[in-house]
């Protein structure tokens, strides 16, 4: 058995999927995962501070756990490799491009929207 699909039996793991992909708990295409990831990749606002690799948090144990069931998942997006954080919503890019837009709706607060500069895939995928 998978790390992934041990996870998912917990009680921790539902909630670290339902938390990282809403109810339902699937990813989108990777066709769209790909296309979010190219934008993500060349924003100014995609920065590294990769502060949850060593840090001892609980939302950093989080973060390092959902990575490892998007890599039991074998989910990979374009640019892979290059997705860090975003520097307006605080989240890891490469793990919010597998998220569908309803679920990132539901969490984005207005005054976030706002933030995000008009080429970004989250507001364009808000219309």
């Amino acid at each position: 058995m998978s790390l992934a699909e041990h996870m998912i039996k917990t009680a921790d793991g539902i909630g670290l999927l339902l938390d990282w992909l809403g109810e339902g708990g699937k990813v989108v295409p990777q066709k769209v995962a790909d296309h979010r990831a190219r934008i993500c990749f060349k924003c100014d606002y995609n920065v590294s501070p990769r502060w949850w690799e060593k840090s001892k948090t609980k939302i950093a144990h989080w973060i390092r756990a959902q990575l490892e069931i998007k890599h039991d998942m074998k989910l990979r997006a374009a640019h892979e490799d290059d997705l860090n954080m975003c520097k307006i919503c605080g989240c890891l890019t490469k793990l919010k491009v597998w998220v569908p837009a309803s679920h990132i709706l539901e969490h984005t607060s207005v005054k976030t929207m706002r933030e995000f500069p008009e080429w970004c895939w989250i507001p364009r995928e808000a219309k």
